[in-house]
């Protein structure tokens, strides 16, 4: 997980967390490790908009633009 683009800042509770600014200032981050839940826990989880500010706090707004279908 770990290359020269990417800082290692840490691990807590199994989980790996890099980070990196892209060369416009764009922060970005990853992480890995083993959630124990299942998919579609997960799923429901991060597609529920309402709730993304709970997890996700530098989001300033989110809103749907336009629903293709019932499941995009």
């Amino acid at each position: 997980m770990s290359s020269p683009d990417w800082e290692d800042i840490g691990e807590v509770d199994d989980v790996y967390c890099f980070k990196r600014q892209t060369e416009s200032g764009i922060n970005m981050s990853k992480s890995t490790g083993v959630i124990n839940h299942s998919a579609e826990t997960i799923r429901a989880l991060l597609w529920s908009f309402n709730r993304k500010k709970e997890w996700d706090e530098s989001l300033e707004h989110i809103y749907v633009v336009r629903e293709l279908s019932e499941n995009c």
